[in-house]
């Protein structure tokens, strides 16, 4: 039976150590909000990138610093509240009257009508101590750098993809094969560069066995031949026709953005990119059985 006065472990404490100890890079991000954590000069940090690119998973190292340096969290999904600025002050009552709060609103392009208002209204009540993150997929509108109050009290933080020693490092800390997912990782960037022949030619796919056999000048072109005749079974094969279609158009035909390849196909954003998704796990998994077993296979 537990002592009655030790402190209960909880569930969350067990998902937060996990989340810490697989969350790799973003150096950048965390240094921001240290300094600003600090008493530096940012008051709010604006994080923007495409969906998946990892805001939530930095909000939540986020309020995992925040809370081990004595801070009240208050966290805001934009999913879960009404795009009213009455909706988002009795989330965020409790921010008004406390020096330690920080305030992190994720999925902030939910609520994007509120950005106005925020930085009118809302956020300048905030106590002067008060630390507030803001991420979603859109930048900040231009009124923030145009008042030079925000111009100094802001801080844009642009986030993108995990450059290969992140990835490398986040797919070791969760226990994954590296090798393999290097080269996944080469596939993927291969795909998108397929109609670049100096970019190919820079792959990490061109010093592999799949390429040992061509002449240094003939690998960007051997590469892609290799990538279209992965994906050219896809559509060859009934168990994997379906996922045929949206790598070609994403890769091929080069849709201006994925919302237009799903129109072109006329099906939903979200089967379109869970199409693409297998489509080109599938291509690296018979590029990474050729790799394995020979160009034979």
């Amino acid at each position: 039976m537990p002592d009655a006065f030790t402190p209960m472990a909880r569930l969350v404490d067990r998902l937060n150590a996990a989340r810490t100890a697989t969350f790799t890079g973003r150096a950048t991000h965390l240094a921001a909000f240290r300094d600003a954590l600090a008493g530096g000069p940012a008051a709010v940090l604006f994080v923007h990138g495409p969906g998946g690119v990892g805001k939530t998973s930095l909000l939540r190292r986020y309020a995992d610093e925040a809370r081990r340096a004595g801070r009240h969290v208050i966290a805001i999904d934009g999913r879960d509240l009404p795009a009213s600025p009455s909706a988002f002050s009795s989330a965020a009552a409790a921010a008004l009257n406390d020096p330690t709060v920080v305030l992190l609103v994720d999925d902030f392009e939910r609520c994007q009508g509120l950005e106005g208002w925020l930085s009118g209204t809302f956020l300048p009540r905030l106590p002067a101590t008060a630390l507030t993150v803001i991420a979603g997929r859109n930048p900040p509108a231009r009124r923030w750098s145009d008042d030079a109050g925000w111009a100094q009290a802001l801080r844009v933080l642009p986030l993108g993809n995990l450059g290969e020693q992140e990835a490398r490092n986040m797919l070791l800390a969760a226990g994954v094969a590296a090798q393999q997912h290097e080269h996944d990782l080469a596939v993927t960037q291969a795909l998108h560069d397929l109609r670049l022949p100096d970019r190919l030619a820079a792959n990490p796919l061109i010093r592999t066995r799949l390429l040992a056999e061509a002449g240094a000048g003939e690998r960007a072109d051997r590469l892609r031949h290799l990538l279209t005749t992965a994906l050219g079974a896809l559509a060859g094969d009934a168990r994997t026709a379906k996922f045929h279609r949206a790598p070609a158009t994403a890769y091929l035909h080069a849709a201006p953005t994925q919302e237009a390849s799903a129109e072109r196909l006329a099906v939903s954003l979200s089967t379109y990119r869970r199409h693409l998704a297998r489509g080109t796990n599938l291509i690296a998994q018979q590029l990474w059985e050729r790799e394995l077993h020979g160009n034979d296979q």
